[in-house]
């Protein structure tokens, strides 16, 4: 063996990636297509445009399998959830895309680490950094992957990042409180575990997207409402302007604008930071209106039963995450696209905005 390969091996330097077959899928949920509408087809093409991405919506939206795989002697990195086989490659999967294993911190980078042997059946919802305390890849790219779990009483040992946020801890303890065959084990990012048995997880979102299935979308917001205690309302009636003055990049700099506007439509201003979020979730539950520009707060519409959705964008930067979980909740939906601005700023018709609100409380 060249020196190269010894030191590479050394410092567990993974390569080359491999993709799951077919053949070693437990498929729990199918994939299936969705009909979308005249609007959202024509935002969706706005957001191939910008992600360079060509893609074509005549046959609607296709939504992912959701799917377990098994595998003997897998190495979980600690640094990422980046999986490596037995045979020495990169499990695809575990990172969801392609891209984003282009990106993996495990992925052709050293690192450096001990390998840590564990016996056991074992599954993970690591997905570093993209679910590093930020809500929408907790719920969308972690949380709503433990669905095939909640199905299969079969005992398993479930691993989660070090470092987790107070709201991720919460929330993974509300969804795992009905599922007692489920244990949990925090790997530290400096440490790389060589599993004797691994069941990989499926991600059943896309990228830029928070549409899942509906079994999975039914089952995680029942699984939080249950394990947060909260009540949901036989009929919505709150309306909520989702502020973001506070954030440091995509404010809507005539917001106080736009929220004395929406007063006048019984909306208040609502900033989730000042919130513990168990009472976030409560209040989305019990809304049935809401507006504010694109960002993880709209992540918490999953817990409405139905609502109606005004997001708002710069005209330069266009997101689909929440258009598609409106439509795979019946929401109604509206956007508006906003003059841009600094650091991803924009502004927004006053004129349009009340238009839209108009037509969304009609």
């Amino acid at each position: 063996m060249a020196i190269k390969d010894k030191l590479l091996g050394q410092f567990n330097y993974v390569e080359k990636s491999d993709r799951i077959a077919t053949a070693q899928k437990k498929v729990w949920v199918e994939h299936q297509w969705h009909p979308i509408g005249p609007s959202l087809t024509e935002l969706l093409e706005k957001v191939s445009e910008f992600s360079g991405r060509t893609l074509n919506y005549q046959y609607g939206y296709l939504s992912p399998e959701v799917y377990t795989a098994d595998f003997e002697q897998a190495t979980l990195y600690g640094n990422s959830g980046l999986i490596k086989l037995a045979k020495g490659s990169a499990l695809t999967e575990s990172a969801m895309l392609p891209e984003r294993l282009a990106k993996s911190p495990g992925f052709r980078r050293l690192v450096p680490g001990k390998i840590i042997k564990k016996s056991g059946h074992y599954a993970s919802i690591i997905h570093l950094p993209w679910c590093q305390n930020n809500l929408f890849h907790w719920l969308y790219d972690g949380l709503a992957r433990l669905y095939p779990l909640s199905q299969d009483t079969t005992p398993i040992t479930l691993l989660v990042p070090e470092g987790m946020a107070p709201f991720q801890a919460r929330l993974l303890e509300a969804v795992l409180s009905s599922l007692s065959h489920i244990s949990v084990a925090t790997v530290p990012k400096s440490e790389l575990w060589q599993l004797e048995q691994y069941r990989h997880l499926s991600f059943p979102s896309q990228s830029q997207s928070a549409f899942l299935p509906h079994p999975v979308r039914d089952w995680l917001r029942q699984a939080v409402l249950q394990g947060l205690a909260i009540a949901q309302p036989e009929t919505p009636s709150e309306r909520i302007f989702i502020c973001r003055e506070r954030t440091s990049v995509r404010r809507i700099t005539n917001e106080q604008e736009l929220v004395a506007v929406a007063r006048n439509y019984n909306v208040t201003p609502y900033f989730a930071e000042d919130h513990p979020y168990q009472d976030q979730v409560r209040t989305f539950t019990h809304s049935s209106l809401m507006v504010g520009g694109h960002g993880a707060g709209f992540s918490n519409a999953l817990f409405s039963p139905e609502a109606s959705v005004l997001e708002m964008f710069s005209k330069n930067l266009v997101k689909s995450h929440y258009a598609l979980l409106a439509m795979g909740s019946n929401f109604s939906y509206r956007h508006l696209l906003g003059q841009p601005t600094e650091n991803q700023d924009f502004s927004i018709s006053a004129t349009d905005f009340e238009a839209s609100l108009q037509a969304l409380t009609k």
